[in-house]
Order: C-alpha cells, then sequence, then structure tokens
C-alpha cells in the first residue's frame, strides 16, 4: 500500500512546495525587501542643500519605495584649457 502512496504524496509536496514558492515570490513582489528595492543617483548641486530639503527628499524615496541611494555632488569646475563647445574643442572631437 505504501508503495501507491509514495508518488502521491511525492507528487503533493512537491505540488505544495511549488505553490509556496510562486506565493512567496507574489509576496516578494508587492512588498519587496530593502535589498531589493531601486536605488537612486541623488545629485546634490555644489551646497545647495539643507536640512529640510534632505528630508524632504529621503521621505519622499521611503513613501516611494526606494531602497536606497548614492550621492554625488556635483560642483562647478573652472574651466579647463579647452572650452566646452569651442573651436578647439569641436577639432579634438573629429
Amino acid at each position: 500500500m505504501f508503495k501507491k502512496l509514495t508518488p502521491l504524496v511525492t507528487l503533493f509536496l512537491v505540488t505544495s512546495y511549488a505553490s509556496a514558492q510562486v506565493l512567496d515570490l507574489a509576496a516578494g513582489f508587492k512588498n519587496p525587501p530593502g535589498d531589493a528595492r531601486p536605488q537612486v543617483w541623488w545629485h546634490w548641486a555644489n551646497g545647495h542643500i539643507s536640512a529640510a530639503g534632505i528630508t524632504a527628499d529621503l521621505e519622499a524615496m521611503k513613501r516611494v519605495g526606494i531602497g536606497g541611494g548614492t550621492i554625488c555632488n556635483v560642483a562647478t569646475l573652472p574651466e579647463g584649457q579647452t572650452p566646452v563647445m569651442s573651436p578647439q574643442w569641436w577639432n579634438l572631437t573629429s
């Protein structure tokens, strides 16, 4: 009798396990863990930041499900010896 039940029990266990995996995957898509949430590049423009602005940005990111980010401080650099879009610049791009 056990020999006849073994394939059925195995099938039941495999099906149950597969169903649980699908449910876990679906739940994960609806509410992903922190390390699986999207992340952003967060640009800070050359010191134009404030505590209130940072707090507002972080709260907004949390509200929409952002899991983290990389802060990039964008600073103005002095103009180099080949100004952008100048004839010398265009000569270097061709």
